[in-house]
């Protein structure tokens, strides 16, 4: 009689184990779902936390988030960079002047204050490269607030829509439209401005401050037509 007893003691202390096992499990599982709900359920994570505001006069320019510019063409000019932008096989030729283009380097400054700024360069050679870094050094970009570690460099277009991909930014400012096309389908803005080089193979649309292009490409004469408001007639 005592071992029944003793035998049904157990079962019973193994079936309360069993209960309390199950209990733990679903207990968990339900933390579990309602912890992936709450993390799904929160796009205010993907917006960036800053006090930071654009300067008057300028506008579009997507404050805390990532910005990538290609350089060539849009912020620089000269033949070092004209000739890398073209993908020309100029990388034997004596080449050795780059300058900014008009209001860009404002709209540069404005950037790299506001934004987490990369900045990519298609060049020919590590000459150039250097040309790239100190004339970016000489014109306050860094001290604006553009990372060293984010000016960066290729020697095709394929690397530049590469890196751009890698990145994955809010708005992407180009001036080939080989890149362009390759990153229409990935890149929520671009802006390509127009050059000698691009200007056949974009749309007929006419540029404009609205963005001419349709989609999300909008294409421009300059970076001021796009990042800087116009100014209200006298």
């Amino acid at each position: 009689m005592a071992r029944m007893t003793e035998q049904t003691t157990m079962r019973r202390f193994f079936g309360l184990g069993v209960i309390a096992l199950a209990i733990l499990y679903w207990f968990f599982r339900c933390l579990r779902r309602s912890t992936t709900r709450q993390v799904r359920s929160s796009p205010e994570e993907n917006v960036p936390t800053t006090t930071v505001t654009l300067k008057p006069g300028f506008c579009k320019i997507p404050v805390g988030y990532q910005l990538t510019v290609v350089t060539n063409d849009t912020i620089f000019e000269g033949d070092d960079l004209t000739a890398a932008a073209a993908a020309a096989a100029a990388a034997s030729a004596e080449r050795n002047s780059i300058a900014l283009k008009g209001s860009s380097l404002a709209i540069l400054l404005e950037m790299a204050r506001t934004c987490d700024l990369y900045v990519i360069t298609q060049v020919t050679s590590d000459e150039v490269e250097n040309k790239v870094v100190d004339a970016l050094e000489q014109a306050g970009v860094f001290d604006a607030g553009l990372s060293p570690h984010k000016v960066l460099f290729c020697e095709t277009e394929l690397g530049r829509a590469a890196m751009v991909r890698q990145i994955e930014p809010m708005l992407h400012v180009e001036s080939s439209a080989v890149v362009l096309e390759s990153l229409k389908p990935f890149i929520p803005n671009l802006v390509v401005v127009k050059t000698p080089y691009n200007v056949s193979s974009l749309s007929s649309a006419p540029a404009g401050r609205g963005g001419g292009g349709g989609g999300n490409v909008a294409i421009v004469d300059d970076l001021s037509q796009y990042f800087m408001q116009a100014s209200s007639p006298t």
